[in-house]
């Protein structure tokens, strides 16, 4: 095997592994939010030590390629950053746009069901917190026909139906599709 053909197959095996770390760490993650509510700092502080293996696998794995090394830390960084923030629902906002659905799970559309005073009152500006989205009407009907459609789904498939199993699945749907994204050149050229 020459020297080109062991780099891209180990490149390949090693992106893999990151691509593994990382869907478990999201999983991970929205699994002791469900089950541990309030255990915020804590989880987090368990869950950031994870991230490390990572970019360990980064660092040493990808030392030949800046472009790999770069686009696999950005990943690293995007993951742990959602994490690491302080609002659960917020995904980077490059998630957002490859995945639209990731909005219906937004704070905001939570707030319109729970308390729509509190709603408009954030959409003023007023409150001690911002909203990063504020839904249309359109959209919260839109949210209303994603849940349904994803409840006739999830009866089908025998999946979790809560809205953090949704909301799981939605994330790691757009795992792969920024592994898919970030990674597809060098893919197509390992076949």
């Amino acid at each position: 095997m020459n020297t080109r053909k062991f780099l891209l197959t180990k490149a390949y095996e090693n992106i893999t592994k990151i691509y593994e770390i990382l869907c478990k760490r999201i999983s991970s993650y929205i699994d002791l939010m469900e089950n541990y509510p309030g255990e915020d700092e804590n989880i987090k502080k368990f869950e950031r030590k994870r991230f490390e293996e990572a970019r360990e696998i980064a660092t040493t794995s990808f030392w030949y390629s800046d472009e790999i090394y770069e686009k696999a830390m950005k990943v690293i960084a995007e993951v742990e950053e959602f994490i690491n923030e302080s609002d659960f629902f917020a995904p980077p906002h490059r998630w957002r746009e490859m995945n639209p659905n990731l909005k219906y799970f937004d704070v905001a559309f939570m707030l319109i069901e729970e308390s729509f005073d509190l709603y408009k009152w954030a959409k003023t500006g007023e409150t001690g917190f911002k909203l990063k989205y504020f839904p249309t009407l359109e959209e919260y009907f839109e949210r209303k026909q994603y849940f349904s459609e994803q409840n006739k789904i999830c009866a089908t498939q025998r999946l979790d139906c809560s809205e953090n199993g949704f909301y799981k699945r939605e994330l790691l749907n757009t795992l792969a599709k920024i592994f898919a994204n970030d990674f597809e050149e060098y893919f197509e050229r390992w076949e």
